[in-house]
């Protein structure tokens, strides 16, 4: 599917990060991660300057990037790049049905809703979109592959013509 596809996504050491990046690798994506072809690069994503220097030492190994699962600064990459590309950034249920007694944790995926619409916005012919996974109707948490399987395609051309929007991967949690 991404034969020539470099992606950079961030968390892979587990959980759903995990199985994005393998995911995105066994499409054929070139993979340069923070946590562990796949390439790794170690940095601590606390810091504004290693996450910068991941970003560079990505370009500098394949020449430029293509995805980014959350952007901070990799959108300015993207730009650099004169356009294209795909923004996938990871939210939660929590950013449209808020959780009580979690403050915090909601503001900021309410930020992460309102930071992919944004960047939907500019006109760069890159897309924006975001996935927001949670518990279901189905009575279970989704496996971190199924939730991986969101960002595969929204990076992928088959999702060329969305931008600025949610997939809810979360089996109909925020319908009821």
């Amino acid at each position: 599917m991404f034969l020539r596809v470099v992606v950079l996504p961030f968390g892979a050491a587990m959980g759903m990060g995990y199985e994005t990046a393998k995911l995105f690798a066994e499409a054929g994506a070139k993979v340069v991660e923070a946590g562990g072809e796949a390439r790794f690069v170690e940095v601590d994503v606390s810091s504004s300057e290693q996450v910068q220097g991941m970003v560079a030492a990505t370009v500098a190994a394949y020449g430029r990037l293509d995805v980014a699962v959350c952007m901070k600064y990799e959108i300015r990459r993207l730009l650099e790049q004169g356009g294209g590309g795909s923004i996938v950034n990871i939210s939660s249920v929590s950013g449209f049905r808020p959780q009580p007694n979690n403050i915090a944790y909601v503001a900021a995926k309410h930020g992460v809703v309102g930071m992919t619409k944004v960047a939907a916005l500019a006109e760069t012919g890159q897309t924006a979109e975001e996935f927001a996974p949670q518990l279901s109707l189905l009575g279970r948490f989704g496996q971190g592959r199924e939730i991986a399987q969101a960002g595969l395609w929204l990076a992928s051309d088959a999702s060329s013509y969305l931008t600025g929007t949610t997939i809810h991967a979360d089996a109909g949690y925020t319908a009821r």
